[in-house]
């Protein structure tokens, strides 16, 4: 009862969190978080830049207004944090002086220890809007150097700016993201389902880490005559392939580096290649020394085209993958393989709709083994704006 409660919750939770991929499509509601060009206007403004003499770093005009944004951000951000650091130091002196002449009253020496700490705290607020003008900075210096071009690394390794764009379009907050990406998987024959749900995801510069965990159908177990189970090596292999398929393991832990990108102007068509690896665990039950658990590793390439529509209704996307899978003893056994890494391919195609509910035909090929028992298999998500 227990376990069917679980899988329901986690069945509900699907249909309110994102994709296993972490690719965000463009979509209307997220315009407001985006800085779109207003080139009629810049047209202008780069006349009038000429007029003065200035210099433009190129000719091309969208490139332009992202590259002189960028730099008008960053003046702002260096200007408000010259004033901050000003007026902070200004107001603080004049409190340790108000301490310096005090006569060690300790009514007064308190109420002026409460106000330094009441400075502090909105010092940090106001820093916070540096620090939002320096995002803004890099924003627009990432979108100079990738719009319109197909880039190698297009995402700086210390940047977590640079990899919450190239993933998601817009840089968000700082902040960890919690139940980010969530697929339900099923065969084709109808016979295993499974959830995956990741329930953290995190930047470590231009590196994107993910924490998922992983619920599937297990197989009914039979019993003899007597009442013994009778272990059905066909179904544990069976479960084995979905868990596969579904996210790795109960548990799994996956990083990721772009690779390669390309964006058009207004984000409605673009190509992405990312370095991905992934470790995942099938752990006992809590509370028993069961110690048959299956650990497997995947690392390999993963990509996606897609394009989305004018209306930014319809999106028409593929996602491929190449990888070589391997894991310890009881992985192997569980898929009723030898003990050898293989080679595991995907192709899958799909369709969403407002970037919100997406369905996908998922296709798989390799050696032998995988194409004898990896089915195609359909996968349903549904994202959040």
């Amino acid at each position: 009862m227990k376990k069917t409660l679980l899988f329901i919750f986690l069945l509900m939770s699907a249909f309110s969190i994102a994709q296993t991929i972490p690719f965000k499509f463009k979509n209307a509601r997220d315009e407001k978080n985006i800085i779109q060009p207003d080139l009629k206007a810049f047209r202008k403004y780069k006349d009038s830049l000429r007029d003065k003499g200035e210099k433009l770093i190129q000719n091309d005009t969208v490139k332009d207004y992202y590259k002189i944004l960028k730099n008008k951000f960053e003046t702002l951000a260096k200007q408000k944090e010259k004033e901050i650091d000003e007026l902070y130091e200004h107001e603080r002196t004049k409190l340790l002086d108000s301490l310096e002449k005090n006569d060690f009253n300790e009514k007064e020496l308190l109420k002026i220890r409460t106000q330094l700490e009441g400075l502090d705290d909105e010092m940090y607020a106001a820093k916070k809007i540096v620090r939002n003008l320096i995002e803004a900075s890099e924003e627009m210096e990432y979108k100079s150097r990738n719009l319109e071009k197909f880039k190698r690394f297009p995402v700086r390794f210390n940047s977590s700016v640079d990899a919450q764009l190239y993933y998601d379009y817009y840089a968000k907050d700082k902040k960890t993201q919690f139940l980010k990406n969530s697929v339900i998987s099923f065969s084709s024959d109808g016979g295993n389902a499974s959830i995956y749900n990741e329930l953290f995801a995190d930047y470590f510069g231009g590196v994107r880490v993910g924490i998922g965990a992983l619920v599937s159908n297990k197989p009914t177990v039979k019993k003899d005559s007597v009442g013994i189970p009778i272990i059905d090596s066909v179904s544990i292999q069976k479960d084995a392939v979905q868990r596969l398929l579904g996210g790795g393991g109960n548990i799994s832990i996956n990083g990721s580096y772009p690779l390669l990108g390309y964006e058009n102007n207004n984000n409605s068509f673009a190509f992405k290649l990312i370095l991905p690896l992934k470790l995942s665990c099938d752990v006992p039950i809590l509370g028993t020394e069961n110690k048959d658990y299956s650990i497997n590793y995947d690392a390999g390439l993963e990509g996606s085209i897609f394009y989305t529509g004018i209306l930014d209704i319809l999106t028409f996307y593929t996602n491929f993958k190449g990888s070589i899978i391997g894991g310890n003893d009881m992985f192997y056994k569980y898929l009723n393989k030898e003990s050898k890494p293989f080679f595991f391919g995907q192709l899958s195609a799909g369709i969403a709709f407002n970037s919100t509910f997406r369905i996908s035909w998922n296709y798989y090929y390799g050696d032998s083994f995988v194409n004898k028992n990896f089915p195609a298999t359909i996968s349903f998500t549904i994202i959040p704006n």
